[in-house]
């Protein structure tokens, strides 16, 4: 799956891969808590409406008399203390699990935004010519934080909502398979009709959201910035038209996202009450009396409780994981490029500074950009003695400020003027004479 490959692919270093494992197990047994308190109901109901029974099981028996636990009314106080100590218990290893992923998962999203950022700065000079800032900001800002702070975490989560549910649908198999098996397919074929209704519909929302995010930054980012500009020739309208459009496309594609979210989890619900009000209502044709059938009850009403939501979160996370997926493929793109710009900075920034003494000189140099026709500077001889002051004059196009660029080393100059996509050169690329 691209997704999970590139989201591994962030965590290159072998250490961090460990720890994401290790995080992993941590969230699983967690999973492995939540369905022993479920499962500890039907014993638990059991205990409260029969406890002088107890005492006659081969193995709760014995040690209920070890523990001078012979009083029914001790055996339930016993039980209920149980009950809640490993509530209290399981809640409180969940509440430091959580502490755990998101601390992971934070600490993280800090480190690649920091290298992506890094690696913008060492880029070449050429690559900002090429792209808008509005776009790297939205990278560094929002992109990072959905692919880890949300992508990340909701898979982590997901996994354990799953082991979770089907740890119940197996508790519930134990108790009254026939019923379990029933539920199990309705509930199945529920999802699989939801997911493939919306699977494709989150990708597009996705991939609109991000568009327009990035174009609604580009209208706050050129409209305030040129707000002098923009002033005296009157184009308010303008910037104030896109950014209303950006922003409609961009709130309808989170209300869209989020509608698509919280539709599943009503028919969910309809099912779940579906199924409990079946029970009972098979229970009752087979002659069963309530007292008999009430452990039963208890156990699938308890299991309803927790399997609802979890039903909803895995429903709620597939589609938040869909949705936000874009996010993950810009993060990792962006993330490589980084590293791949700083190693070119760090390669072309090894050798000594060039020290100016005498003068700069080009000799029949000129530089091409990327995807042009022509050079901007071609033939280029010039020499400048230092000290003294020199001004540039031509009309627009004329290679001014490409040959500025040029002097202040942030271009590498070619002869002859043909096409260079040379990186960046920390030291002037001029030629400083003695």
């Amino acid at each position: 799956m691209p997704l999970l490959r590139q989201l591994l692919d962030l965590y290159d270093d072998p250490r961090e891969r460990l720890k994401l494992v290790a995080l992993l197990l941590v969230l699983l047994l967690g999973s492995a808590l939540e369905i022993v308190s479920i499962g500890v109901f039907l014993p638990f109901v059991k205990v409260v409406s029969e406890p002088a029974a107890v005492l006659e099981n081969a193995r709760a028996g014995p040690l209920l008399r070890a523990l001078n636990l012979t009083d029914p009314k001790a055996i339930i106080l016993a039980s209920s203390v149980a009950l809640v100590t490993l509530f209290a218990f399981k809640n409180a290893y969940l509440a430091a699990q959580w502490r755990l992923l998101y601390g992971f998962a934070y600490k993280k999203m800090a480190q690649v935004s920091t290298e992506i950022f890094g690696g913008y700065l060492r880029s070449p000079f050429t690559f900002h010519l090429s792209r808008n800032p509005a776009e790297l900001t939205q990278t560094l800002t929002t992109e990072v934080k959905l692919a880890l702070g949300d992508v990340l975490t909701t898979l982590l989560l997901l996994s354990a909502e799953v082991v979770v549910a089907l740890g119940i649908i197996g508790v519930l198999l134990l108790v009254s398979p026939v019923a379990a098996l029933g539920g199990l397919a309705l509930v199945g074929l529920l999802g699989w009709g939801v997911g493939r209704m919306t699977r494709r519909r989150l990708s597009v929302l996705g991939g609109i959201r991000a568009d327009e995010q990035q174009q609604k930054l580009r209208y706050l980012q050129q409209g305030l910035g040129g707000i002098k500009e923009i002033r005296v020739l009157r184009r308010e309208g303008f910037f104030e038209g896109g950014f209303l459009r950006s922003e409609r496309r961009y709130v309808d594609a989170l209300r869209d996202s989020l509608l698509l979210n919280h539709y599943p989890r009503l028919a969910i619900e309809m099912v779940a009450v579906f199924l409990l009000a079946g029970m009972i209502t098979l229970l009752l044709l087979s002659g069963r009396g309530m007292a008999e059938a009430l452990p039963t009850l208890a156990v699938f009403g308890v299991a309803v409780i927790r399997l609802v939501p979890a039903a909803g979160k895995i429903t709620a996370g597939a589609n938040k994981v869909r949705f936000y997926a874009p996010s993950v493929a810009i993060v990792h793109e962006e993330w490589r490029r980084a590293r791949q710009g700083a190693s070119e900075f760090r390669s072309l920034d090894s050798g000594p500074p060039i020290v100016f003494r005498r003068q700069i000189e080009f000799e029949s140099a000129g530089y091409q950009y990327a995807d042009t026709p022509g050079p901007a500077v071609r033939d280029l001889t010039l020499t400048i003695p230092r000290g003294q002051c020199v001004g540039f004059v031509g009309p627009s196009a004329a290679g001014k400020t490409t040959l500025l660029h040029l002097l202040l080393g942030l271009l590498q100059p070619t002869p002859g003027g043909y096409s260079s996509t040379a990186p960046i050169c920390a030291r002037t690329s001029a030629v400083g004479s003695d």
